[in-house]
């Protein structure tokens, strides 16, 4: 029996020489040295490298040095002016269980044969099932978070016995801990056993649907040619039937989906109240994006839909602004938070790439009873992200495609960049207590009276963040 890996944090210590040089002016003159400026309003803000805070700045500030390195010095005494990168910590609360390596369709997209993953089809046992279960128990054997099992395949709906199975040893065997369900599916085989069985264990469910029936049928057909949308529009209607949590999963690439913006819009039409994530999906995780979809990807976020995926993720960055700019934001969690589990018992970064990482050692991590390593995040950023200015801020993208690629992928960071700088210039507009008041409320009543003092006897230049870092906290 292998070890169970310990939760672990890496961190690069920040450089007190930037910040508490003698001569008068190199730390103002560090700061403008080290940071990106905008200008939003008739506001100027800085985004400061490294660590990636943003501070409101005046022209006084720019204008009289004497009086900034005096403010300067007060920020850092407190922590808030370091170069300190926080990896996240590594807190596996979810496994991805591959229970079907077998499909009933055969979409012309799909990037794992099939649900075959490029291999014969296999389908999980109860054994690799509860072996799976009693890893990730073990694994927060010291917490009390809630637990997360994600069925995956192919279409997990084919080994629906084992749903049943591995539910009912969850809440027999470990009666103290709560555990979070999900299921992927193409819907095509729901029937009203399976619904009740969803809406008794307070499942959540994804569903695969491509838009328009136009553009579901195009892509998505079973193995004799025939399209799929009757059939997953039925089975939507019996997970309604029972008020079952769902949520619609559409797929947009260069292959497929050529309007995102417009498709969605039908799908919220035809399914009203269900959220629409969208999967930038591809016969090969590592191929490019297509440029036209990246631009109809962006419109679509910046409308600001809070309801897509994209649009989540710009919201997101305003608290993460806000909160703790020192630790790298990952948007990806395989590795850090979520594991994937074949049918065989094999572990691995992600289900997604397991056709492409069965024989990398850095993303396979053996059989899920003899796990003995972590994933590294570091190991797998390019040279070239060290030095990027939205190193904390830019989300990292995906892990595998990133460490196959050996360096950022443009299309990824120029969206990024984006999304960061739009951030920037909505919490531009917004009263900056207001917003900590609604996204963090917690950490405002702590801090108010620091943040008060620091308004007061620092005019000049202002963090946007309440949180200082402690652990990188000088004196100057």
């Amino acid at each position: 029996m292998g070890t169970v890996p310990s939760a672990a944090t890496e961190t690069s210590e920040c450089n007190p020489d930037v910040f508490t040089a003698s001569a008068p002016y190199d730390l103002y003159e560090s700061i403008l040295r080290f940071g990106r400026l905008y200008t939003f309003n008739s506001r100027k803000f800085l985004l400061k490298y490294q660590s990636s805070a943003v501070y409101e700045i005046s022209d006084r500030f720019l204008d009289r040095h004497h009086e900034s390195l005096a403010q300067l010095k007060l920020l850092s005494s407190l922590g808030y002016i370091c170069s300190c990168r926080t990896f996240p910590e590594i807190k596996i609360e979810t496994l991805v269980l591959n229970i079907s390596h077998a499909c009933n369709l055969a979409c012309d997209y799909c990037f794992v044969d099939q649900g075959t993953f490029g291999e014969r089809k296999l389908y999980m046992s109860t054994s690799t099932a509860r072996k799976s279960v009693d890893y990730l128990v073990r694994t927060n054997q010291n917490n009390n978070r809630p637990l997360s099992l994600m069925f995956f395949g192919g279409e997990p709906l084919l080994n629906f016995s084992l749903i049943k199975e591995t539910v009912v040893y969850c809440k027999s065997k470990y009666t103290q801990r709560d555990f979070r369900f999900a299921v992927y599916t193409n819907a095509t085989i729901v029937n009203d056993e399976i619904a009740l069985f969803f809406k008794k264990h307070d499942f959540t469910v994804c569903v695969s649907v491509d838009g328009s029936r136009e553009s579901h049928d195009k892509h998505r057909f079973d193995h004799v040619g025939n399209g799929t949308w009757d059939k997953v529009v039925e089975g939507i209607r019996c997970l309604q039937k029972y008020d079952v949590r769902y949520v619609i999963r559409s797929t947009i690439d260069k292959n497929s989906v050529n309007n995102p913006v417009e498709e969605t819009k039908i799908l919220k039409s035809k399914f009203p109240g269900a959220a629409v994530i969208h999967a930038r999906n591809s016969h090969s995780i590592l191929d490019n994006d297509n440029p036209a979809l990246n631009s109809e990807t962006r419109k679509y976020a910046f409308d600001l839909d809070r309801e897509s995926d994209l649009g989540r993720r710009f919201w997101q960055l305003i608290p993460s602004i806000l909160e703790s700019p020192s630790e790298c934001i990952a948007t990806c969690e395989f590795g850090l938070k979520k594991l994937a589990v074949d049918p065989k018992g094999e572990v691995y970064l992600c289900h997604v790439g397991i056709p492409h990482i069965r024989n990398n050692e850095m993303f396979h991590f053996s059989a899920i009873d003899n796990i003995s390593k972590n994933f590294d995040l570091a190991q797998t950023l390019p040279k070239k992200c060290s030095v990027c200015w939205a190193f904390n801020l830019c989300g990292k993208g995906c892990h595998i495609k990133r460490s196959f690629l050996k360096e950022p992928d443009p299309t990824f960071c120029d969206l990024n960049f984006e999304f960061i700088e739009r951030a920037i210039e909505y919490i531009s507009t917004q009263n900056l207590h207001s917003l900590y008041q609604k996204y963090h409320p917690d950490i405002f009543k702590m801090y108010e009276p620091l943040v008060r003092m620091i308004h007061i006897r620092s005019q000049d230049i202002k963090p946007l963040f309440l949180r200082p870092c402690m652990k990188c906290k000088q004196r100057v």
